[in-house]
């Protein structure tokens, strides 16, 4: 069993989907490039294995990082951004942590 406790505070293995959770909705709202997201949710991804959040879980995190990135202050317009759409982000985040969490080691 992990220990996620270091002088009564969460490691950072425990705590580090958060943290890329954050990162994933700056890029986002940044309008960064595709390779910086996918980066992002492969990290995102490995780490919600390691900690033993279902797939059906980390998807569904990510869902609602993209939602809130799409409608929080900063939202590039343009087609600059990453995805054509929400909806497409929305699917290709979905698509990139489905094959990260599932591969074989």
């Amino acid at each position: 069993m992990l220990n996620h406790s270091l002088s009564g505070t969460e490691s950072p293995v425990s705590t580090g989907p958060a943290r890329v959770e954050a990162s994933i909705e700056r890029v986002l709202r940044a309008g960064g490039t595709r390779s910086e997201l996918r980066e992002l949710v492969d990290r995102f991804a490995d780490l919600a294995r390691l900690v033993g959040v279902s797939l059906g879980d980390a998807q569904a995190r990510l869902d609602a990082v993209a939602i809130r990135a799409a409608t929080g202050p900063a939202w590039p317009s343009g087609g600059a951004a990453v995805g054509d759409s929400v909806a497409d982000r929305r699917a290709m985040i979905a698509r990139w942590c489905s094959a990260r969490y599932q591969r074989a080691d």
